[in-house]
């Protein structure tokens, strides 16, 4: 008998929940299915039970994080997915039961009934499985009339009216109980305008997107545009134009559509960029792609391909500072910094690729790997450009870097974790990032929001990036407070000024720049 050494095995945490079926229906719980995975993570994370005939179950054995639970049974039979939070060392025990039943009928109307130019409506609908994720469930096209209708399990949704890819309209409905009827009434307006190139005007291509829609139309060769579009009920718009002789690519933000006879008028700077993409021996990749990415609170980003020569070109930079580089492949070039202003001249640039820097690694808490975690890399310092990732059944993750990157401010928004913001040096072995559950909340005053950010070990990060993809609360007082994060010393910045405090487990601090 071979000796396999001393096992440490460890009790894992409980998902316990019921599952419920409206008596109406003849199907037994017993019948049913449910599943837990990890939130973010693959499908291989999946746990599955069978609950009792009093429709009692539990999931055993599994790990602390953030759980998707689902439940299924024969005859369409469905419930609408709840999210559970597994702690370390105690069970998780679900708010409500998970209600199989068969789906509701929601019906949508739109008025007009087909759009503008005669195409027809098509929808998308989305299941809200929080505030931030969305599911697509259903779709179709509209008929003549403006109607349509799907089957769907009682939940929140959203849904998306577009026609020829462009969305009208965005709005949620919930299903519940009985069928759900959704009246949409759109309210459009024809904007006519010009677009300029430096004294020229532009033949290409304008979007506007705003108010929930995206529209796109042609500029002729005096740079005139027709475009219709609803009327957008709150927030300004946002214009791309583009073209290609000259080649163009710009985002022109808050835009104020014209009301009356006025004209739309968009004047893009006469600045060129140019440049040649080459290997180390000096020659032109197959193919090539060059980011510009503007250092300012939009964040404007550009995307160049090459032409077979290695070269590129755009036109129409607005005044600021940018960072340039380029990728080919598993290649990539040096970040380049340049200062674009109202009489720059063109400038020429030469972008060298070569084999770029790969950072290797694993996320884990004390229970073992963790799955679904979203990694982000960015080489400091005076990089904008951020690389992600979302950690696999392993917790393993692997980001491509700049030849030249050396320090990395990294950070990680593990499922039922806190988030951990971090800074190391690149190497070439790879990276153990621990996680924990003991996080607390920094309550943040200060605005404007764009322009804070939060410092901890010795790395960065924008608090309006963690409004948008982490757990956050905004106050009536316009402050935000930001949960489930990492323990230990912060300062928010906005500048020059920074405020220094102390966030201890499972507690909280505010940290307040006065105005």
């Amino acid at each position: 008998m071979n000796d396999a050494g001393r096992l440490l095995l460890k009790r894992g945490q409980s998902i316990i929940g019921r599952v419920e079926v409206p008596r109406r229906i003849a199907t037994g719980v017993q019948e049913a299915t449910v599943t837990a995975r990890v939130r973010n993570g693959p499908a291989s994370t999946t746990l599955t039970v069978h609950p009792s005939k009093s429709g009692s179950f539990r999931i055993d054995g599994v790990a602390p994080g953030e759980y998707v639970v689902a439940g299924s049974a024969p005859g369409r039979l469905s419930a609408a997915e709840l999210i559970v939070g597994v702690i370390a060392g105690a069970d998780a025990e679900l708010a409500r039961p998970l209600l199989l039943d068969r789906p509701r009928r929601l019906s949508v109307a739109v008025s007009p009934a087909v759009a503008p130019g005669g195409a027809p409506w098509h929808a998308t609908i989305s299941r809200l499985v929080s505030e931030r994720t969305l599911e697509d469930v259903a779709g179709g096209t509209f008929a003549h009339d403006g109607t349509w209708s799907t089957a769907l399990q009682p939940a929140r949704y959203q849904v998306t009216l577009e026609s020829d890819d462009a969305p009208w309209f965005m709005g949620e409905v919930t299903v519940d109980d009985a069928d759900a009827f959704l009246p949409v009434t759109l309210d459009v307006q024809t904007v006519h305008g010009r677009i300029f190139l430096g004294e020229k005007p532009l033949e290409g291509e304008i979007q506007l997107d705003g108010g929930g829609s995206s529209l796109h139309a042609d500029t002729d060769e005096e740079g005139r545009f027709e475009i219709t579009v609803p009327i957008a009920k709150e927030g300004p718009w946002t214009a791309h134009v583009t073209a290609t002789a000259p080649p163009v690519e710009r985002t022109v933000e808050k835009l104020a559509l014209p009301t009356g006879d006025r004209e739309l008028v968009i004047h893009l700077p006469g600045s060129v960029l140019s440049g040649t993409v080459v290997d180390v021996d000096g020659k032109p990749p197959e193919s090539a792609m060059v980011n510009v990415m503007r250092r300012d609170a939009e964040g404007e980003l550009i995307q160049l391909f090459t032409a077979a020569d290695g070269s590129f070109v755009t036109t129409g930079l607005a005044e600021g500072s940018y960072e340039i580089d380029a990728n080919a492949g598993e290649a990539r070039s040096e970040t380049t910094h340049l200062t674009v202003s109202a009489d720059s001249a063109a400038a020429e640039l030469t972008l060298v690729v070569r084999k770029a820097r790969e950072v290797r690694g694993r996320v884990v808490s004390a229970f073992g790997a963790v799955a679904g975690a979203g990694i982000s890399i960015a080489s400091v310092p005076g990089t904008s450009l951020v690389e992600s990732q979302t950690t696999d059944a392993r917790g393993e993750f692997l980001i491509v870097l700049p030849p030249n990157a050396e320090e990395l401010d990294v950070r990680v928004a593990p499922p039922g974790f806190a988030y951990t913001i971090g800074h190391l040096h690149w190497q070439k072995k790879p990276v153990l990032v621990s996680v924990d559950q003991r996080g607390g909340t920094i309550v943040v005053h200060g605005a404007p929001h764009a322009a804070l950010i939060l410092r901890h070990e010795g790395a960065v990060a924008a608090v309006e990036t963690l409004r948008q993809t982490w757990r956050t609360v905004q106050g009536k007082d316009g402050s935000t407070a930001i949960e489930a994060m990492e323990p230990g010393a912060y300062s928010l910045c906005d500048g020059a000024r920074c405020v220094d405090g102390f966030l201890p487990p499972f507690g909280s601090v505010t940290l307040d720049i006065p105005e």
